[in-house]
């Protein structure tokens, strides 16, 4: 990731009203990628807070949600479902979901 990257990645976390953190079951840097993420969206948020005023703004309620794609690849799999959804608690996702876009698109 570079700098351009970052800054990029800061300016659509300021005006996001939802977060999916979406990650593929097959792909354990993606997986971990998503807790880096949830930190950035964390800090925009308390950043707000702090320079921003007292008005209560709808963004530091934006859910946060941790998905996990690519479930029908069952023999490619690399991360479990109970570490995803350990780790939707863990790094405070209001929901965790695994989903296959391949098999069903109604899933999404």
């Amino acid at each position: 990731v570079t700098f351009q990257d970052g800054e990029r990645h800061e300016a659509n976390i300021r005006w996001a009203d939802v977060y999916l953190l979406v990650y593929s079951v097959t792909d354990r840097c993606s997986f971990d990628d998503c807790s880096r993420a949830k930190f950035l969206i964390n800090y925009n948020k308390r950043r707000r807070k702090i320079t921003g005023s007292s008005i209560k703004d709808p963004r530091d309620e934006a859910p946060v949600l941790l998905v996990g794609n690519k479930k029908d690849l069952v023999g490619d799999r690399m991360v479990a479902t109970d570490e995803g959804l350990r780790r939707s608690r863990d790094i405070g996702c209001r929901a965790f979901h695994e989903i296959s876009t391949r098999e069903s698109v109604d899933e999404v």
